[in-house]
This record gives structure tokens, C-alpha cells and sequence, in this order.
């Protein structure tokens, strides 16, 4: 009888102490969702079959999907060729790239690339520069967010420097953008907006990226591209100039080349290795190229409902693609929590699928924040976030194993985001940092609680 009553007693002051935490950190609006299940099938659970927006928990299906379908060795290939005969430096022909979506291709390896060319004795080509994009060509990943959110870039066969360019100085000074042929800015002395520093002025599918912007306080900015294809083939064209190699033009194409010498190839990390990156820094760009080479469809929204479909998952709204960047997928923690019971420890190569996750005190948003001593490296986790919009779901190695995911929207708020773009949204958006560092409290108070 006492056991009873002490037991009781515990399971009423649990409940009372997650009151008191909702009471604390949530707000008017606010919807929460979480679902926490132990090993031994004990189940905490509330509102758990409320669909909600998972943002980069999304990842954790892509993830899983991408290593199953590709495995752990797959890599993106950059090749440099070139057709005709080199007679006293010059190329009587084309000097052709053949490119595959390489998401990690960065300006080293095109100095690689680049160099193979002078090291043939190539100083000038009569031909073109001839870019295959043996890939899709995809203006931006999603329609969340303000136009010049560098987590929204564009896809296409040539990817480079992760499809942002660099914006450097300050509001007392000229900024600094990169300079060919294939890319404009305007000084804008007006606003552009609430929160807009630069906009994106590309009409009509036009070959040259032209964006507007207005000086800004941060010394250093990333701005997507929205053409990645052209707007980096003019970098290659530049980059070969610098080196000394000029070139009649530029054509692109996505038609193979034949009757060609090849002189170097650039292979992009594994898919492992993507996917463990794309997972700790929740790279967009990462996840949505693997997972268009996993499933072999030629546009976001159509990959990531074939991998939904292939994996089973019950998801409710449209589905826009395979990161996550998007307000308009709904679905429960509970739905989650399944599926990473079900797959924690299928092994790709070496590695447990659970390990690739972010680990307390090491990695991702708890990597300063133990939850408590006996929290540190027993988290593996996801987090998921935009303005409003809070997950984390994973596992916990303690005692008892359980898989957690907690989901807090508020979507009203959400919704107000996503309309016009007002002096009112810009103060919501302004007001979303502390209404997230609010949610991430709440969640590592409850899953201490667990």
C-alpha cells in the first residue's frame, strides 16, 4: 500500500512539474506534441497524434533512405576534358566539364581541375568552354523565408561553394561581390523590404544572376544562388582566365560529349560521409542532391514522395521535398518515434544509424548543454527548426533506452511568417529567436522528466 502511494505520489508531482513547465515556456498558441517510448514499451505521451511541421526532422527519413538505397560509397564525379588537337598552346576544339551534382565541389578543386589544363600546355581554346549538366537544374530548394536565405539555393549539375557567393564589407564601405561575366549587383539606396538586404532580380530563365542589395551592417553575408548552372560556369570561364587559359565562350548543355581526352576527375566525399555532414550541419543542399540521385527523379517534390512511399511513412499535406524546408508537410512525433525504433541500429558500413545523429555534449544545438552530468554523451538527437517551428527527437542511452521526439508549432504565428512581408513580420521574425531559445529549454526540462 505505501509502494502504491509513493508511486503515486511520484507519477502526480511528474505530471504537476510538466505543467509547470508548459506553464512556463509556452505560449498563447503554441501547439505541443511529444511522444517518449522506452525499450520495455512504456510509453509518456501528449497530443501525440497532432500532425505537425518536422522542418530538418525530416532529415532523419532522408538520411536513412539515401545510405539504404546508395550505400555508404557512393560519390559525385567532376570531370575536365577537352576534343581537337593542341597545336603551340592552343586547343582547336572544346574544353568540356562534364559535371554530375557534386554538393561539396569547392574552388580548390576547381584550381585542381583548372591546373590539369595548364599542365597539357593549353593556354587558349578556339572552342567553347562546354558545360554537361548531367544533372537537374532546380531554382531553389523551397519556398520558406525571405529570397536571400543562403539555406535555399538552387541545385543543378554543377554545384560550387555550396551555390552561394560572398558578400563582404560594411555599411561605411563599398562591399565586395565576386566578379565575371555571369553575375550583376545594383546598389539599392531604398529599402528592399523588412529584413531584406538583397533581392533577387533573375527574370525569364536569363543565363546572368543580377540581384539587388542594399548595404548592410554584417561584414560578411552568404546569399544563395538562383542559377547555379550558369552562374558558376562563368566562375569556371574566370578562374581559367586567371590562370592564363582563355576561351572563345561558354555552352551549356546536357547532351554527353564524345571523341574527348580526359585529363582529371574530382570525386566528391561518400554518401557516408555527405550524410554525416548533412546531418550534423543540417545541410539542405547535401540531402536534397543524394536523395535525387537515390530515387532518379528529376525534381525536388517527386523524390521526396518516392522515398516517403518506399519507406512507408504516413505524412499529411504536400510534400515539397527531402530536407525539410517547408511549412506545408505535417506529421507526429509518434510516426518518428517509430520509425527510429525500427532503424537505430540497422548498420551501414561500419556505422549504426542511430550514431549518426548529434551527440550531448558534442555536436548539434545540445553541444554545450549536458541537460545534466549523467545527460553527457547519452542523447543521440535531430533537432528541427524555423521561425516557430521547434523538434527534437532521437534517442537516450540512460538506464532505460527510450526514443523521444517532442514537436512544438505555433502555427498561427508560422502563418503569419509566410504571408506578405511586412514591418509587422519582420518584428515576429525578430521575435522567433526567443521564442525558440523558450522551446529549446522547455524540451531539454522535459526530457529530463523522461
Amino acid at each position: 500500500m505505501i509502494k502504491i502511494l509513493l508511486l503515486a505520489l511520484a507519477l502526480n508531482t511528474s505530471a504537476n512539474t510538466i505543467k509547470d513547465l508548459e506553464k512556463e515556456f509556452l505560449q498563447k498558441g503554441d501547439t505541443l506534441s511529444y511522444y517518449i517510448a522506452d525499450e520495455n514499451g512504456k510509453v509518456i505521451s501528449s497530443n501525440e497524434n497532432q500532425n505537425l511541421i518536422p522542418a530538418s526532422i525530416f532529415k532523419i527519413f532522408s538520411a536513412y533512405y539515401i545510405l539504404d538505397k546508395l550505400g555508404t560509397n557512393f560519390h559525385f564525379s567532376t570531370s575536365i576534358s577537352y576534343r581537337g588537337d593542341i597545336e603551340n598552346g592552343t586547343l582547336k576544339g572544346d574544353l568540356i566539364l562534364n559535371t554530375s551534382g557534386d554538393p561539396y565541389l569547392l574552388t580548390p578543386q576547381i584550381f585542381d581541375l583548372i591546373e590539369s589544363v595548364a599542365q597539357e600546355g593549353i593556354k587558349k581554346v578556339d572552342g567553347n568552354l562546354v558545360v554537361v549538366n548531367n544533372f537537374v537544374n532546380i531554382e531553389r530548394i523551397g519556398t520558406v523565408g525571405l529570397d536571400d536565405q543562403p539555406y535555399n539555393q538552387s541545385i543543378s549539375g554543377f554545384n560550387l561553394n555550396f551555390n552561394r557567393f560572398k558578400s563582404i564589407g560594411r555599411s561605411t564601405q563599398k562591399s565586395i561581390f565576386p566578379k565575371h561575366d555571369g553575375f550583376q549587383t545594383i546598389s539599392s539606396q531604398k529599402s528592399l523590404g523588412p529584413g531584406v538586404g538583397f533581392k533577387n532580380q533573375n527574370k525569364n530563365n536569363q543565363d546572368i544572376e543580377k540581384w539587388q542589395y542594399t548595404n548592410t551592417k554584417d561584414y560578411f553575408v552568404e546569399v544563395p544562388i538562383r542559377n547555379s548552372l550558369a552562374f558558376n560556369a562563368y566562375y569556371f570561364k574566370k578562374q581559367l582566365e586567371q590562370r592564363g587559359i582563355s576561351t572563345s565562350g561558354i555552352k551549356i548543355t546536357n547532351k554527353e560529349q564524345s571523341e574527348t581526352k580526359r585529363l582529371n576527375t574530382i570525386k566528391s566525399p561518400s554518401s557516408l560521409d555527405l550524410v554525416k555532414l548533412a546531418m550534423e550541419y543540417s545541410n539542405n543542399l547535401f540531402i536534397e542532391t543524394l536523395t535525387l540521385k537515390a530515387t532518379n527523379k528529376e525534381n525536388l517534390a517527386d523524390a521526396a514522395k518516392k522515398m516517403i512511399k518506399d519507406l512507408k511513412i504516413k505524412t499529411k499535406g504536400k510534400i515539397e521535398n527531402s530536407s525539410g524546408l517547408t511549412t506545408e508537410t505535417r506529421i507526429t512525433p509518434k510516426e518518428i518515434v517509430n520509425f527510429i525504433q525500427e532503424n537505430a541500429n540497422q548498420k551501414f558500413g561500419s556505422h549504426y544509424f542511430i550514431n549518426l545523429l548529434s551527440i550531448t555534449g558534442h555536436s548539434g544545438s545540445l553541444h554545450r548543454k549536458y541537460l545534466n552530468d549523467d545527460g553527457f554523451e547519452k542523447f543521440r538527437y535531430k533537432t528541427g527548426s524555423i521561425d516557430y517551428v521547434y523538434n527534437i527527437c532521437g534517442q537516450s542511452f540512460e538506464k532505460t533506452k527510450r526514443t523521444f521526439c517532442i514537436m512544438i508549432n505555433n502555427l498561427q504565428k508560422r502563418k503569419l511568417v509566410d504571408g506578405k512581408n511586412t514591418n509587422r513580420t519582420e518584428r515576429l521574425r525578430e521575435e522567433a529567436k526567443g521564442w525558440r531559445r523558450a522551446k529549446e529549454r522547455f524540451s531539454e526540462l522535459l526530457l529530463l522528466q523522461m
